[in-house]
């Protein structure tokens, strides 16, 4: 219980990470929430999470005709994550901004994907396991150095980045991601100047 939200802390060896606590943190903590663990030996942990309620907030409601158009062109990108959740979050944003998208839950599957087609950009997470994000960096920059990366860590930056960025990508960004922060990042990635980047319209209420 006192050290399950220091990241990556686990008691299951080589069967896993357990459930994120520390990411969990994270974001109920960006969100003004707080997080309470209970736990007795023998009798199993409830974790409660308490989100604040925005009453003047409107429920989203997408209309599938609205097709926004952006200042950022239309790029083909790779999305890499070990997690099918976060790489159907991440395609979401990238594909509502016309972006082309393929995922990859395994790193080593990246050979295959380039000789299928060329991507103007890749996104990976950083720890996966067989394929590390790192990895994932090194293949592209050996093999399309003309192609950038992002890595995304669940790290706080200051711990997973000492000393700078040993992993050789053109920029990193911490989790949660949000969608305007991949749609800024990718803009100051091609040139794209910030007051041409336009986000999507207004979900109607």
């Amino acid at each position: 219980r006192e050290q399950c939200l220091e990241p990556f802390f686990t008691t299951k060896g080589i069967r896993g990470t357990g459930m994120g606590l520390a990411m969990v943190h994270q974001i109920v903590t960006r969100h003004g929430g707080e997080m309470d663990i209970q736990s007795t030996p023998g009798r199993g942990t409830t974790v409660h999470l308490r989100l604040p309620l925005n009453p003047n907030l409107p429920l989203p409601v997408e209309s599938p005709e609205e097709s926004p158009t952006y200042s950022i062109p239309p790029k083909t990108i790779l999305v890499i994550d070990d997690d099918p959740t976060t790489n159907e979050v991440v395609r979401h944003f990238l594909v509502r901004d016309g972006h082309d998208v393929d995922c990859l839950t395994d790193g080593r599957q990246i050979m295959d994907a380039f000789r299928r087609r060329r991507y103007d950009l890749v996104i990976t997470d950083r720890i996966m396991p067989e394929f590390s994000g790192e990895e994932v960096i090194r293949w592209v920059k050996n093999h399309h150095p003309d192609c950038p990366v992002i890595l995304i860590t669940g790290l706080p930056l200051s711990m997973a980045l000492n000393n700078g960025d040993p992993s050789g990508a053109d920029l990193c960004l911490e989790k949660p991601i949000t969608a305007d922060q991949l749609r800024e990042t990718i803009a100051h990635l091609f040139h794209v100047p910030s007051d041409r980047v336009t986000p999507p319209p207004r979900p109607r209420a």
